[in-house]
């Protein structure tokens, strides 16, 4: 039987001096491809240790953390496939196929 990856969630510390800053930030491509491949690293441990939930990130100066439960671990992943189509990554899409019969 493989060894199963135990996956630590990453630290954020988010600092900000106005809304239109933090929007910038949520709304920016690299942090959006950063969250994207935090999520999908998360689920793909949730399911491979067959749990209910996925531990994406923590915000630890905010003392919040990002997580979902199973029930989106589908629409997450295809979130994450849209973009892969978009960037003509079939073998990505494969997988990410693949991984939702999965859930």
């Amino acid at each position: 039987m493989g060894e199963v990856k135990v996956r630590k969630p990453k630290e954020l510390v988010i600092n900000y001096n106005s809304e239109t800053d933090l929007n910038e930030l949520c709304t920016s491509d690299v942090f959006s491809n950063f969250i994207l491949g935090e999520t999908l690293e998360a689920i793909e441990e949730a399911i491979e240790t067959n749990k209910t939930e996925a531990h994406i990130i923590n915000i630890s100066n905010h003392k919040f953390k990002i997580t979902i439960n199973r029930d989106q671990f589908e629409p997450a992943i295809n979130n994450v496939l849209k973009k892969y189509e978009k960037e003509e990554n079939y073998d990505k899409c494969i997988y990410l196929t693949q991984l939702i019969k999965k859930i």
